[in-house]
């Protein structure tokens, strides 16, 4: 017989837009304790400080919990689960509160008259038998949240530690005491009470009181990437009753949101666990669309889950990058989006996969070769024509202007000339019109993906750092495929306006077309959509996906197609082509685009140097 475990993380994948809250780790372990049943806490942990404050702070556990002291085992692997309820005797309170019991009995009790007489009996329903603020604590004001100078003065004099307890009090309080963030053995004490049932020589029984219960490691778990790590932080309600049924914390909560080198395309729908757990299964949640993950497990198997596979793990991603799953993802393990790939797409400053490396090392000679022929010019001193002096005095230009008054003429240049094409727009509005139904969308697109990219370094806390980075975000889906229309009707019109004049040079002084270069980028274009149009058919038309109204519409093409092994090759063909337009930019006539804004910004600087 196999247990399976089946779990979603909802705050790990729905709040991907939420802040990053790294403070929570510090603060965790004081505020797990809040979750209540009712009016009491169920936890198992009790804060000494809340409870020296409290009625019963100077009660003995044993005047309520004798019986616990003789009970084997305990903790009992059998009540775990159980609610509080089932643990309540009203004996345990009516030894003391004789009257309350006889006030009770009549059907009243602190003014209600309206409740049964188990209602009233039930305790624990309005009073936490931990906590319950003493008569002469709240009389006295005191406030816990104030400093200890402050709060523990007002009932006595002050003291800097608590009262110590008798021995039977400390042997409870040894494992039952809330571990505070200063407590230098906080990870160790809470594991200590964990590992009663879930390691160790104590945990064999458990085990066979209960074949499912997960069993650990404790050797091994002392070398695991979080042994140092209260179990509290991942597991925060897991010290209460209604054990099985707690929640687990947000890795988020400690750990930064992956870059897009890491994430490969931002896996928003995915959760952590899906890949960093060892021995976990992914699937996907047919209803969300969400990818979680599952263990099974033999009965009394020990759990390697919180061995963690670390990123890079090749092996980690073809859980779901493999053939034969059914979790829309493609069949291989493509590389992620890389430095060529910024001016279109949010990506990253790698340059690891073949198509890069080969396509930037082209790009480079080609820019080279430009260079030579910007040295080649004259210097307006004759002492500076060697090649390494003029490109020293271009430097030292540069430099001077950027740190004197002529970088603003550069910079306003650079924008209205270089950017916006003014000097294009005076002479020929037609042409200036299409070359900026060409430039703008890629002007657009690497803006949005730079800011994306530093957001996720940086700011991965701002909301707009994910809206930036999901391809199914209806603004993201929206504006890229109008800005992929805009580069297609831009070739298209100046494929057009050539034809309808074809022997006419057009403006004179001007550029003529590339045509290789349209060619690539109307294949870069068209292949991207339709690359497009099989992620969001792979991928089940992810909620906002329908907002891409081109990849959207080419998705419905492939309606019941098998896309997760095509879809790789597609991807491929979109790269190399994107890699051939990068290789062939410094050696086609598009050049004008990068060498004309940067020398019309030099030339201004020196224009008003003179």
């Amino acid at each position: 017989m196999k247990f399976t475990s089946a779990y979603e993380i909802p705050s790990v994948i729905r709040k991907r837009t939420s802040a990053l809250r790294g403070f929570v780790c510090l603060t965790i372990l004081t505020t797990f304790v809040a979750l209540r049943v009712s009016t009491v806490e169920a936890s198992w942990l009790i804060e000494p400080e809340r409870f020296h404050a409290s009625a019963h702070g100077q009660t003995s556990c044993v005047e309520c919990h004798g019986d616990i002291a003789h009970k084997t085992p305990h903790p009992d692997v059998r009540n775990v689960n159980k609610s509080i309820k089932e643990f309540f005797r009203a004996e345990q309170c009516e030894d003391c509160h004789m009257e309350v019991f006889e006030e009770v009995d009549e059907g009243s009790h602190g003014g209600m008259t309206d409740k049964s007489v188990e209602e009233l009996e039930y305790c624990i329903g309005c009073h936490d038998p931990h906590y319950e603020m003493s008569a002469s604590a709240r009389k006295a004001g005191v406030d816990l949240s104030l400093p200890a100078e402050k709060k523990c003065g007002t009932c006595h004099e002050y003291r800097d530690v608590l009262p110590g307890l008798s021995d039977e009090d400390e042997t409870c309080m040894g494992c039952h005491r809330h571990t505070t963030n200063d407590d230098p053995e906080a990870a160790e004490r809470v594991a200590r009470l964990c590992f009663h049932c879930h390691g160790g020589e104590d945990a064999r029984e458990s085990a066979r009181i209960h074949p499912g219960l997960a069993m650990m490691d404790i050797q091994a778990h002392s070398s695991s990437p979080h042994h140092a790590v209260s179990c509290l932080v991942c597991h925060p309600g897991s010290a209460q009753y209604g054990h099985a049924e707690q929640p687990l914390g947000d890795c988020l909560d400690c750990h930064v949101h992956h870059d897009e080198k890491v994430t490969h395309a931002a896996h928003l729908t995915v959760s952590c666990q899906a890949c960093h757990l060892e021995g976990v299964t992914a699937l996907k949640d047919a209803a969300s669309g969400q990818v979680l993950w599952r263990i099974e497990r033999e009965p009394g198997e020990v759990s390697r889950v919180h061995h963690m596979v670390r990123a890079g793990d090749e092996e980690a991603c073809r859980r779901c990058h493999a053939e034969g799953h059914s979790l829309g993802a493609v069949a291989m393990v493509l590389p992620a989006k890389s430095v060529i790939c910024m001016p279109c797409h949010p990506s990253t400053l790698s340059v690891g996969d073949t198509t890069t490396v080969i396509a930037l090392l082209i790009f480079l000679a080609g820019f080279v070769g430009v260079g030579s022929v910007w040295l080649s010019g004259s210097l307006t001193s004759d002492i500076e024509q060697r090649e390494e002096n003029k490109a020293w005095g271009m430097t030292r230009g540069l430099v001077g202007a950027l740190f004197s008054v002529r970088l603003f003429s550069m910079m306003n240049t650079l924008i209205l000339d270089g950017l916006l094409q003014r000097r294009l727009f005076r002479q020929n509005k037609a042409r200036w019109a299409i070359h900026q139904l060409i430039f703008l969308p890629f002007l657009f697109r690497f803006s949005w993906g730079l800011v994306g990219l530093f957001a996720s370094l940086h700011h991965p806390d701002w909301q707009g750092t994910w809206v930036l980075l999901d391809k199914n975000h209806p603004a993201t889906a929206f504006l890229f495929d109008l800005t992929g229309v805009m580069v297609i009707l831009g070739i298209a019109c100046a494929v057009l306006r050539r034809a309808n004049r074809p022997s006419e040079e057009i403006v004179p002084g001007l550029p003529k077309p590339d045509w290789a270069a349209n060619a690539l980028l109307t294949g870069i274009v068209l292949v991207g959509f339709l690359v497009e149009g099989m992620r969001i058919a792979m991928t089940g038309s992810p909620v906002g996906s329908e907002y891409a109204f081109v990849g959207h519409g080419l998705s419905r093409l492939f309606t019941g197609v098998e896309l997760t092994s095509l879809y790789g090759y597609v991807w491929y063909i979109h790269a190399i082509l994107t890699g051939a337009f990068v290789a062939y930019l410094p050696f086609s006539r598009m050049i004008h685009m990068i060498t004309v804004p940067i020398s019309l910004a030099l030339n201004a600087g020196t224009k008003h140097a003179h």
